[in-house]
Parts: structure tokens; sequence; C-alpha cells
């Protein structure tokens, strides 16, 4: 899916294991605001050299989007940066009960990546477990913001 100058909301939905071999293998998203609320997003993990093109295997986020996620899971992500997520460019990103299990990142965010993004705030029963990403930042890496990067109210268990 891919949606620019939108105002989307994915409500209830399932995401099973879709494909790509470039960018990401469910929502690629611009200029819009997008709410996804009690969905749930798989992946089987796959060969690590199919991964090399893909950003933020559930989620790629790349410029002036407010996204708001609410009681949604990410499992068994695997993308060169963000294992789940991918966010860049003067976006805003909040998280309410979400959780993320099993993502993988061959590089950077095993869970999710930010860069340059204008607020994200993790708040209220968040949840990251087994993420792990190859070079740093198992969880999160954040990179190039001097912005907001808010927790409050997570648990982290990492092997």
């Amino acid at each position: 899916m891919q949606f620019m100058d939108a105002r989307v909301l994915i409500h209830k939905s399932t995401f099973d294991y879709n494909h790509a071999t470039l960018k990401t293998k469910n929502i690629f998203v611009g200029f819009s605001d997008i709410y996804i609320i009690g969905s749930q997003f798989r992946n089987k993990l796959t060969q690590e050299s199919q991964a090399s093109a893909i950003y933020g295997t559930f989620i790629f986020v790349i410029l002036d989007v407010n996204i708001y996620i609410q009681s949604t899971s990410f499992m068994g992500g695997l993308a060169y940066q963000g294992g789940a997520i991918y966010v860049t460019g003067t976006s805003k990103v909040m998280m309410n009960k979400t959780e993320f299990y099993n993502n993988k990142a061959l590089l950077q965010g095993g869970a999710v990546f930010g860069s340059g993004f204008s607020d994200m705030s993790i708040v209220g029963s968040n949840i990251f477990r087994n993420n792990i990403a190859l070079d740093t930042g198992d969880d999160f890496y954040v990179v190039n913001t001097e912005k907001r990067f808010l927790i409050k109210d997570a648990n982290f268990w990492s092997p």
C-alpha cells in the first residue's frame, strides 16, 4: 500500500506475510495522516539476503507524516534498517499499547529506525521483546534529530 497526501484509518486489520524486494512490504506513506488501530503485522523471517533493500518491513514513513499507532502488534520483521518501522523526514509518531516481537535489522533499529523526525512518543504500555539489530539499537535507533523522543511506560526485553 502507498499513501501520499491522504488521511487514512486502518482498523482491526491484519497484514500477513506480504512480499516486496524494495522499500517496505506493507505501508509506504508520505505527506499524510495515518491511524493504525487494533491491527497486526506479521512476517516470516526470511533469508537475510532478501532484506538488504527493505527499510521498515511493515511501515516506511518518508516525509511530513503524522502517524498514530494504537493496540497494534509487529512480529517477525526483517529489514536492512528498521526491522518493523522506518521513520524519516519531519514526521510525528505516536505509539500507544503497541507490541514489537522478534523483529530484526541487518544494520540499525531492530524494531524502529528514526532519523530527522519532529516528534516520536512511545507512551502507555508498549512492549518490546526479542528485537535485534546486528549493528546498533536492538529496539530503537535514533539519529539526526534534535526534536522530542519520549518513552514512557514501556517494557523492554532483549536476548
